[in-house]
């Protein structure tokens, strides 16, 4: 039976996000009541770094994020670290932090050896850097993920930024973009980069981050690509489609996440429960009278009927649509893609990898969350409940990982003090 210690907050402009995934979490667990599940202790890092926890006596009387804000008892940093190191439970982190807060808690879990759902050292590294994560991608992935055209640029050489955009992307639509404070924060679309715009950007984002990316605008079908490393192995969630966005819907629709995304709404995968195991194939392909082609014998399904705003409508909405239709060239490059960067990362635990499906058969990489939100309305938790999952899973999940790769590094840490004996 796994006792839990959850850990959430931090102090970047994800702390929002990370606070409402734990909300998420709790109510899944309140509704469960799983008996093989005991959270025993739970901790909040404020956006000051003051770190508040509490201990229920039982799913019922988990708090709310913003409860524990205001009412946890407040301990220091030495003496939370003494109970994640001492406390024998299992630490479920949903940290999200551009400043390495999360990358530092996986290192010193690593070395204390306590158990967590951390990622790996790699993922750990690039898990806010978007400039970063796109080098690796290209190097790794290259052949099946296009990378959207990019300039690197520093807050303090905003002239030099826009002469290198200028130069690249002349009068196209771009993006502005902070490249290490979180995929969707402060996302801004121009119809051509101008100097005005880019010196007025990189002062707004400067409390925030160092660098800012200027990059093409890629229109097309947003997909966010979900995979659990589950019984020794990488499983497939359906798959998560967002609203088709043309070339200038997305500078006007930027705000709404990267590159126009919209609401995602579209899922594919099995009708009821199970895991897609494999989303290749005729995945997305059209029968003959034009309908979206089934999976394997499975239909498209669409996890819940969104309202969106028309991009050209001010104000009116329409339902989304129920299917997204995409060759099967494209699913086969999406599934290819995903299971060869969770090799690469050997991120042990789920992660999330966004990509943009256009109208020419192409896939560009978008963003990889190493530690995905788990928000009730965010493109993971719908994948998850899509595969008849919930966050309740994923601390199973977790658990029996740790137990699997603990005993693998043990090993390995007693066949290195071996070598290190003999050979000094």
């Amino acid at each position: 039976m796994p006792t839990v210690t959850i850990l959430f907050g931090g102090r970047s402009v994800e702390w929002r996000a990370s606070c409402q995934g734990y909300d998420h979490l709790r109510e899944a667990l309140r509704c469960a009541a799983p008996t093989d599940i005991v959270v025993n202790t739970v901790i909040l890092i404020a956006p000051d770094g003051t770190i508040r926890m509490e201990n229920p006596t039982s799913h019922d009387t988990l708090p709310v994020a913003a409860h524990l804000l205001r009412m946890g008892r407040t301990v220091s940093a030495l003496e939370c670290m003494s109970m994640l190191i001492d406390g024998g439970s299992i630490v479920f982190s949903l940290l999200q932090a551009q400043d390495g807060e999360d990358g530092t808690f996986q290192g010193l879990a690593r070395f204390f050896d306590f158990p967590d759902n951390r990622s790996s050292t790699l993922t750990a590294a690039l898990a806010f850097d978007l400039y970063a994560q796109a080098a690796v991608v290209q190097q790794v992935a290259g052949d099946l993920l296009m990378t959207v055209p990019t300039v690197l640029a520093n807050i303090g050489e905003p002239d030099a930024a826009y002469q290198a955009a200028r130069e690249r992307f002349g009068a196209t639509p771009v993006l502005l973009r902070p490249n290490a404070a979180g995929a969707g924060f402060q996302v801004r679309g121009l119809p051509f980069v101008t100097a005005d715009e880019t010196a007025r950007f990189a002062a707004e984002i400067s409390p925030y981050d160092d660098h800012f990316l200027v990059q093409q605008c890629v229109g097309g079908i947003p997909l966010s690509v979900g995979i659990v490393f589950r019984d020794g192995r990488w499983t497939m969630l359906p798959i998560c489609a967002g609203a088709d966005v043309r070339h200038n819907d997305g500078v006007r629709l930027a705000a709404d996440g990267a590159h126009g995304a919209m609401a995602r709404r579209v899922l594919r995968g099995p009708r009821q429960g199970g895991v897609s195991e494999d989303v290749s194939g005729n995945a997305g392909a059209k029968d003959s009278r034009g309908a979206p082609a089934s999976v394997h014998g499975r239909e498209p399904i669409v996890l819940r009927q969104e309202y969106v705003t028309e991009p050209r409508d001010s104000g009116a909405v329409a339902p989304a649509a129920t299917a997204v239709p995409l060759s099967a060239a494209v699913m086969q490059r999406v599934d290819a893609a995903a299971r060869r960067l969770a090799r690469t990362f050997r991120d042990e635990s789920y992660y999330q990898i966004d990509m943009i499906a256009t109208g020419w058969d192409e896939v560009y990489f978008s963003a990889i969350a190493t530690r995905p939100s788990l928000r009730r309305d965010g493109p993971f938790a719908w994948m998850l409940s899509a595969a008849g999952l919930t966050p309740v899973d994923l601390i199973r999940i977790e658990h029996a990982n740790y137990a699997a790769s603990r005993a693998f590094r043990h090993k390995r840490f007693a066949r290195i003090a071996e070598w290190v004996a003999v050979h000094g």
